[in-house]
């Protein structure tokens, strides 16, 4: 087990880091401190996620890859939640809807801890997000942790704490390559499913559940 890191910019007058986490059987896995992003997972030498080409690439544009996206990923109706008598309006920011958080924690530079023992190489990411940025309540400290064992597992947790009450539905935005391909065009994912939720033009569920 091992791991370690390299500077390979600045931005915002903080580091921007590659982190590697290496098992004992080679598997490697490669985390960015910009959005707490995972960037590559290599087993056999192969990727198995979509990545750019070099980690310079990801902040020149927002592009979600691997990003943990953040406060609220998805989109709220018109950028309202509402809770008791209180209405918040979040900044719109596709079509007339809120997505992603706004300037979301994606394209923050997160903190980071990289630590190994016998049981698996880790890195531990924090980021704190200011009472009222994008909009959202409260001062939010988040913790996003990436761990690979000797199974050739990958775990990853995130969590948060805030000091007023707020709503927080983070992701992490990976995309899986389901094979040998680097794009996922012309890949199909069967669902057995009885129902589905239509959508309306923005992407919003907007008549409940139907039968397939």
């Amino acid at each position: 087990m091992k791991t370690s890191f390299r500077k390979y910019g600045r931005k915002d007058n903080k580091d921007l880091c590659e982190i590697t986490l290496e098992n004992d059987h080679g598997m490697v896995v490669k985390v960015l401190n910009y959005g707490a992003t995972l960037e590559k997972v290599l087993l056999d030498g192969e990727n198995m996620i979509l990545s750019l080409d070099k980690p310079e690439d990801y902040d020149k544009e927002r592009n979600y890859l691997g990003g943990t996206v953040g406060r609220i990923a998805g989109r709220v109706r018109r950028g309202l939640w509402r809770h008791g008598l209180e209405l918040h309006q979040l900044p719109i920011n596709e079509g007339p809807n809120h997505i992603h958080g706004g300037i979301g924690t994606d394209t923050e530079i997160w903190n980071f801890r990289p630590s190994c023992n016998e049981k698996g190489a880790r890195v531990d990411l924090t980021l704190f997000d200011p009472d009222g940025h994008n909009d959202y309540p409260g001062n939010l400290k988040l913790h996003a942790r990436y761990e690979l064992d000797n199974n050739n597992i990958l775990h990853y947790s995130l969590g948060a704490m805030s000091d007023k009450l707020t709503i927080f539905n983070p992701v992490n935005h990976t995309f899986f390559t389901l094979g040998e391909k680097k794009m996922i065009n012309d890949l199909q994912l069967q669902m057995n499913a009885d129902y589905y939720i239509p959508v309306d033009e923005t992407g919003l569920p907007d008549r409940g559940m139907e039968k397939v």
